[in-house]
């Protein structure tokens, strides 16, 4: 007998066009007239895997290159592994993630500075926003107060008065914003936070144990201060204990979330100092 027919193919589904509102198309047609440039972002049906993202790579003067095997030695790696051309092996983006921008990002998260990260970035182009990861994965090894005061300073030099991304997109699309985010902010900005002298000053004005919660750093980076903090915690005995008789009002503007109060008793404070300085 003859083979029954095959039976037909399945007919994939046809998305139906979105019905669509006839005042909201009307809102964002008259709203869209009034702008010559219109931003967007484009949202991808699957989430591409890290490898297809943009990797940040370091700058010379930032972070910690890898240096090269010594010439004196074999060439071929002695575990069997990576190349065999006398470098080091370049890290995967995939395996590790010790410096990755997806680990850097997740510092960022966890210290709350995602929106004046998302800030800096508006005003970097790839080059500069790999030189802002890269530094910035460095000073997450370390106190990571410095993480929060470099950001501050950097935002400072965009002249940026919010760390609201929103607020600083609006601020750049009125054409308010034409300063970008250079190699040399960021160098300049890194070297200055990690000079071993700015770190001892602000561990004996404000104690260890401040420098360890979290909660403190985003208030006394965004009183524009710590330089003078520093500066006071390297000065002579007698400035840094009549310093520490105020560091626990200093504090508790801190804990209060009160950056304009911590400016402010700080600048006294340097300011009766000048006073009682002999002449």
């Amino acid at each position: 007998p003859p083979a029954p027919p095959a039976p037909p193919a399945p007919t994939p589904p046809v998305d139906e066009e979105p019905t669509s509102d006839p005042i909201v198309d009307a809102r964002w047609t008259a709203t869209l007239a009034k702008v010559t440039e219109f931003w967007y972002v484009r949202r991808r049906n699957l989430p591409p895997p890290g490898r297809l993202a943009g990797t940040a790579h370091a700058v010379d003067g930032i972070g910690a290159p890898r240096p090269p095997l010594d010439a004196t030695e074999e060439s071929t790696p002695k575990n069997g592994d990576g190349p065999v051309d006398g470098t080091s092996p370049e890290p995967d983006p995939e395996t590790s993630t010790e410096d990755s921008p997806a680990n850097v990002e997740s510092i960022i998260a966890e210290e709350k500075l995602a929106g004046s990260f998302l800030s800096l970035k508006l005003a970097a182009e790839p080059r500069e926003h790999a030189a802002l990861v890269a530094s910035l994965a460095v000073l997450g090894k370390g106190p990571r107060i410095l993480m929060h005061e470099a950001v501050e300073r950097m935002l400072a030099v965009l002249k940026f008065d919010s760390n609201a991304p929103s607020k600083n997109f609006t601020f750049v699309l009125n054409g308010k914003q034409t300063r970008k985010l250079t190699i040399a902010d960021i160098r300049m900005v890194h070297d200055a936070v990690t000079v071993p002298a700015f770190i001892a000053g602000l561990e004996k004005a404000l104690g260890a144990e401040a420098l360890a919660k979290s909660a403190l750093f985003e208030p006394l980076a965004r009183s524009g201060k710590l330089d003078a903090i520093s500066t006071i915690g390297n000065s002579s005995e007698e400035v840094l204990e009549a310093f520490l008789k105020q560091r626990a009002k200093i504090l508790d503007h801190a804990r209060r979330r009160r950056p304009v109060d911590i400016a402010t008793a700080v600048t006294k404070f340097v300011d009766a100092a000048k006073k009682r300085r002999p002449r």
